[in-house]
């Protein structure tokens, strides 16, 4: 699962997308050929490397998105749906992303989609671009798409990529092998039934699917499978039900990654500073102990040793101090803080919840009323 709930923009999205919008990949090759859609010629398909050996029945393997950096170019489509009984009724949640990145181009795009009958989740798809140090995030919307550009700092086109499998799963046990060298997605696979998929942050009563291990470098092809229990995105109710389907497909044969129309120079949503805000960490009170510090258009995001009550107390008192009020409180009683500060026409959202370490994730936005 890649995000969970929130009231403004979902919060994992939201520190993808802070982790996407501060990293880059060095200087931008042929801008003007990707940008207006043209073709290049793909990179060379893989050479067949030789078999690994067969996996055992019942061990144990890591599931990760290890091997595809070996990859010049690939593809990849995920689902998660999670449906259960909650106390008003069936209730559910639905996330679609796809993915393609060309190395050589150091580009890549991805799609993203949420369906949820979440009440406090404002759900709507959006795509992103990233050629070299330039990303553009496209926004759909009813009314229409609308896109925006922002600069990035170098960092390597993994770091920037949004979703992992070890995000979401951390191991299977390795069942029958089902077929040997079966030929998927135009690649040389070994395809296992797996059982006790252990997935994060969820307490199962059962899990199992289906798993393709690629020949050579041993990436995961494609991972397909359900499981039943209590999961992190289920806000009432009792166990339900969660399935999954990831695939990597056209591995060294993606062709070409496009701008659309919307994104192009002359149709660009913040080319005037009315329409845009640029939030700065000179502005934003922010704690001594602060780290992973990212800013992104009207987004800063970062990571604190301290808990959530006490970094919750900071921003209390800090912003209070600097001439903020207190206008909104949808904070609940399991460490999540959820507060909207208002100064005059600006509005400042700040999101506060535990990380994996114990300590605080903070994820603060910034509008105009």
């Amino acid at each position: 699962m890649i995000r969970s709930k929130s009231f403004h923009r979902m919060p994992w999205l939201v520190v993808s997308l802070a982790l996407i919008l501060s990293m880059g990949c060095g200087a931008l090759d042929s801008v003007s050929n990707k940008l207006s859609g043209e073709a290049a010629a793909a990179p060379e398909t893989q050479e067949e490397n030789p078999s690994l050996p067969a996996l055992e029945a019942g061990s144990t393997l890591p599931v990760t998105s290890e091997g595809l950096e070996t990859l010049e170019s690939y593809r990849m489509f995920y689902t998660g749906s999670t449906a259960w009984e909650g106390e008003e009724g069936p209730m559910s949640e639905s996330e679609s992303l796809e993915y393609a990145v060309i190395r050589p181009w150091d580009a890549q795009y991805y799609y993203y989609d949420l369906q949820t009958t979440d009440p406090n989740t404002i759900a709507s798809p959006w795509a992103g671009y990233q050629f070299g140090e330039e990303f553009f995030e496209l926004d759909v919307l009813p009314e229409g798409n609308l896109c925006y550009r922002w600069n990035t700092v170098d960092r390597s086109l993994d770091e920037i990529q949004i979703y992992h499998l070890e995000d979401t799963f951390e191991s299977v046990e390795i069942g029958d092998l089902i077929q040997a060298e079966e030929l998927l997605n135009d690649v040389y696979t070994d395809h296992y039934q797996v059982s006790n998929v252990a997935i994060h942050n969820a307490s199962l009563t059962s899990a199992g699917g289906e798993i393709w291990i690629e020949r050579g470098s041993g990436y995961i092809v494609r991972f397909i499978g359900s499981a039943e229990g209590l999961f992190e995105v289920m806000w009432d109710g009792e166990n339900g039900t969660f399935e999954w389907e990831y695939d990597i497909s056209e591995s060294g044969k993606v062709e070409n990654i496009a701008l659309p129309d919307e994104c192009q120079d002359e149709n660009l949503g913040n080319e005037g500073p009315d329409d845009f805000i640029e939030i700065s960490v000179e502005d934003i009170p922010m704690p001594e102990e602060a780290y992973e510090v990212d800013a992104y258009g009207d987004t800063i995001t970062f990571e604190s040793p301290e808990s959530p009550e006490d970094t919750a107390d900071f921003y209390d008192f800090e912003l209070a101090r600097l001439g903020w009020e207190l206008s909104e409180d949808n904070s609940d009683d399991e460490g999540l803080f959820m507060y909207t500060f208002q100064m005059g026409d600006r509005l400042l959202e700040v999101v506060i919840s535990y990380n994996d370490e114990d300590g605080s994730s903070v994820i603060i936005t910034e509008m105009l009323n």
